[in-house]
């Protein structure tokens, strides 16, 4: 049963990250136009994010170390800092380095031959 709510768990961390990674991103994304976001707005991501960033620490713990065999950090974005800082350059440590960095850039210091042209 526990492998059961661990899975539960997972699959819902998993959502609300990605929810929250995006809803972050496109309002980053449309403030940079100009566009000010009406307050209702702001509060539904706001909520969303801070929903989001204590789903990460669950997501980071159970698919971040399904992903990598491993565990690092607290939050899913501290794990891949840290394996790009002691130099992992796997195809799925670089892939979540370029999903992570294109929704934020330099959300993960990379050095200059890991950064996208």
């Amino acid at each position: 049963m526990v492998i059961v709510w661990l899975l539960v768990a997972m699959l819902i961390a998993t959502v609300v990250v990605y929810v929250g990674f995006l809803a972050y991103c496109g309002a980053k994304l449309i403030d940079s136009q100009g566009v000010t976001l009406p307050a209702d707005f702001r509060l539904v991501v706001t909520v969303t994010i801070w929903i989001a960033a204590i789903a990460d620490v669950v997501f980071n713990w159970t698919r971040g170390t399904l992903m990598f065999r491993e565990l690092r950090g607290t939050t899913f974005s501290s794990h891949i800092q840290w394996r790009v800082d002691h130099g992992h350059r796997d195809p799925l440590t670089l892939e979540w380095v370029r999903i992570l960095n294109a929704g934020e850039k330099g959300h993960i210091r990379v050095t200059p031959e890991l950064e996208q042209p």
